[in-house]
C-alpha cells in the first residue's frame, strides 16, 4: 500500500506510542528492519513514553490514609471521665475544682484546633490528589490523540522533548539534565508564534513533565532563565529551542 506520510520516517514517533494503524505498522515495520536512524528514534521515543509513564503514577488513596493516620497519632487524648469514688476523694476532687475546669476547657480546645488542622490538611491532600489524577487524565487525551507528535532538541548536554497534539491545543514538555536555573531564578517556557512570544509556564521541576494548553499556531517552543515567578516576556536567550512540527 502507499503511506499517507510523504516520509516513512516520520512514522517513527506514532509507531513508538502506538498511535499508527495496523497497515501502517506493518509498512513501518518493514522499513524498520534495515534503517538504524529509525530504529534510534524508536527507542528513544519508547524511553521518552516510559518516563511519562512514570510521571503520571498517581498516589494511591492509602497514602492519605497514612498521613491521616500519622497525624491522629499526634492527637493529644482528652482524659477519661472520672469513675465514682469515696468521701475523701470527692472532698480532694472538691479542692481541685478551681482548676479542674479550665484545665478540662484547655484540653478540649487544643483537641478541636488540632481537628481543624487534620482536616485542613486532608483537604489539601484530597486536592492534591484530584489535580494529579486530572494532570494524568489530560495527559493521556495528548498521548493519545491520533495527531500526536512529537519534538526533540538537545542543548549543552541538556534535553527537552515535547508531545503534543494540535487537535488538543497541548504540550507536553519533557526535559532531562538540565543544570540548575541558579538562585533566585527559575526556567520558562515559551510559546513562540508568528505574532509573537507568550508564557507556556515555569519547568519548577525539571524532574517532572509540564503539561500546558493554548498550543495554537505556535511553531516553537522556547526555554529561558528568568526571575523567580516568571516574566511576562522572555529577559534572557534561550538556553534550548524546540522546533514543533506543523
Amino acid at each position: 500500500m502507499t503511506l499517507p506520510h510523504p516520509d516513512v520516517h516520520a512514522l517513527a514517533a506514532a509507531y513508538a506510542l502506538n498511535a499508527t494503524t495496523d497497515d501502517e505498522a506493518r509498512e513501518f515495520e518493514r522499513h524498520l528492519v534495515r534503517c538504524p536512524a529509525c530504529q534510534a528514534e524508536v527507542a528513544q521515543f519508547r524511553e521518552t513514553a516510559a518516563t511519562l509513564g512514570a510521571a503520571l503514577a498517581v498516589a494511591p488513596p492509602q497514602a492519605l490514609k497514612a498521613r491521616v493516620m500519622t497525624r491522629i497519632a499526634q492527637v493529644r487524648p482528652l482524659p477519661p471521665k472520672p469513675d465514682g469514688r469515696d468521701d475523701g476523694a470527692r472532698h480532694r476532687r472538691s479542692d481541685r475544682r478551681g482548676w479542674w475546669p479550665r484545665a478540662t476547657m484547655g484540653l478540649i480546645a487544643a483537641s478541636i484546633a488540632t481537628t481543624t488542622v487534620l482536616a485542613t490538611q486532608l483537604d489539601g491532600a484530597r486536592d492534591d490528589l484530584e489535580r494529579s489524577q486530572s494532570a494524568s487524565a489530560v495527559m493521556r487525551q495528548v498521548i493519545e490523540a491520533p495527531d500526536v507528535g512529537v519534538a526533540r532538541a538537545e542543548a549543552d548536554g541538556a534535553h527537552g522533548t515535547v508531545l503534543l497534539s494540535r487537535a488538543e491545543d497541548l504540550a507536553i514538555l519533557i526535559s532531562t539534565d538540565m543544570p540548575p536555573a541558579g538562585t533566585g531564578h527559575v526556567y520558562q517556557v515559551w510559546f513562540i508564534h508568528p505574532d509573537g512570544i507568550r508564557s507556556a509556564g515555569l519547568l519548577d521541576d525539571t524532574d517532572a513533565p509540564l503539561l500546558t494548553s493554548g498550543l495554537g499556531a505556535s511553531n516553537r517552543i522556547g526555554i529561558t532563565v528568568e526571575p523567580n515567578g516568571g516574566s511576562d516576556q522572555p529577559t534572557s536567550d534561550p538556553v534550548m529551542v524546540i522546533e514543533l512540527p506543523a
